[in-house]
């Protein structure tokens, strides 16, 4: 595969070179992946926490136990920031 790059891009590639941390452009590319995926994984992993937990919440309104809405989003969104 033949990539084109942009100066910028290129120069950016060159800097972490320099610094000893990888050898070539293509580590500095595959570590730039590797983190990709990683943060793919990450989001994928909230955002079935997050479904998990609504659906439990449905579960609880099945069941006639009464939540507090408001408390809810509050706990939604704590969880989200301790991400």
């Amino acid at each position: 595969m033949n990539l084109q790059l942009g100066s910028d891009t290129k120069a950016r590639i060159q800097q972490r070179i320099k610094t000893g941390r990888f050898a070539t452009p293509t580590d500095v590319v595959l570590a730039g992946l590797q983190l990709l995926e990683q943060q793919e994984k990450s989001r994928s992993a909230e955002i079935d926490h997050v479904r998990e937990l609504i659906f439990t919440g449905l579960q609880e309104l099945d069941r006639g136990d009464g939540l507090d809405g408001e408390q809810v989003f509050k706990d939604l969104l704590a969880e989200l920031d301790d991400k």
